[in-house]
């Protein structure tokens, strides 16, 4: 079963193939280097929220984030954080579930806020991997 955010992605190909998160498929199932569009696609109002599209040599990135309550666990915010990287610039799309609130712009530092995975260690200590 596809988990329950609101957001799902449909990639597309340049040889008109099209492969869709709703249907089954992970980001395992792309081929990042060879798409023409990738689309977020709200599934509750049935419309398109974003389309990046690529260039050739551009490589997808794409991650999602979900931020949960402390206090009863449940969902507080989900982001889809997509985009594409050519020669160590990487332009970063962030998309936020909750407002439909979209961000981007390039960036070639680390330390973004939501891209890297957060870990807590058994000291409770933040790491960002």
């Amino acid at each position: 079963m596809i988990n329950d955010a609101r957001y799902h992605w449909t990639a597309h190909y340049h040889d008109g193939s099209v492969i869709k998160q709703i249907e089954g498929h992970n980001l395992q199932d792309l081929s990042r280097y060879r798409l023409k569009s990738i689309k977020i696609e709200d599934h509750i109002n049935n419309k398109v929220v974003y389309t990046q599209h690529f260039k050739p040599g551009q490589s997808l990135i794409y991650r999602l984030r979900t931020a949960i309550s402390e206090e009863n666990s449940h969902i507080k915010e989900r982001i889809h954080i997509l985009g594409w990287m050519f020669n160590g610039i990487r332009h970063l799309t962030f998309i936020f579930e909750s407002d439909g609130r979209i961000e981007s712009g390039d960036f070639v530092e680390d330390g973004l806020p939501w891209f890297y995975s957060i870990v807590t260690t058994s000291n409770d200590h933040i790491k960002i991997e």
